[in-house]
């Protein structure tokens, strides 16, 4: 049986420009390449309650070492203190960079759709769970319907009941956020 690391790594090859690697104890550190894996991880780690998610917004330092253990810049640093901030947390997730405002734009946009998902509850205790992953996964209400063996309107009842366009549009808009903070980041200053 694969490790969380492994299947991590694996899931998210394609979105990732170092790998997730342990960097001390059960603490593992990896560099995002996209906004919406960040969401991702942030949004798992709330509906399983297995880890904390710190992100650190910042440059990191070229060329990059062969893994994010080996590699330096402000954001591998900040990654590390938002830990210790997720720890503290309601969602179990912390935002840091230099530009607090920023930060703390991103975290309240993560905090509408982590309510959404906690307030989901487990997923093996929620049917609504089901529909939500169909629907992420691109299918639609009648699609959704026929894959689960029930109405489209009964799939579309269960998409709102879990606030499913909500949840949706929470992560678009921490996604655009994140989008411009890693572009700000990568810009030569």
């Amino acid at each position: 049986m694969p490790s969380w690391l492994e299947t991590l790594n694996r899931e998210f090859a394609e979105d990732l420009r170092l790998p997730f690697v342990r960097v001390g104890g059960d603490e593992a550190q990896a560099l995002a390449a996209s906004a919406e894996v960040l969401v991702e991880l942030v949004l798992r780690g709330v509906r399983f309650e297995e880890w904390w998610v710190g992100i650190g917004l910042g440059e990191v330092e070229e060329p990059l070492g062969p893994s994010s253990a080996d590699s330096r810049g402000p954001a591998f640093y900040r990654a590390r203190e938002a830990v210790e901030l997720a720890k503290k947390s309601r969602y179990g997730f912390g935002i840091l960079g230099d530009e607090e405002t920023r930060a703390r734009q991103i975290s309240a946009a993560l905090t509408f759709p982590a309510f959404l998902v906690q307030r989901r509850g487990p997923a093996e205790d929620s049917k609504s769970w089901e529909a939500v992953e169909l629907a992420a996964a691109g299918l639609n209400q009648s699609e959704i319907g026929e894959k689960l063996g029930i109405t489209r309107q009964a799939a579309s009842q269960r998409l709102k009941v879990a606030a499913w366009e909500e949840e949706r549009e929470g992560r678009w808009l921490a996604c655009t956020l994140l989008t411009a903070a890693m572009d700000a980041d990568a810009r030569p200053q």
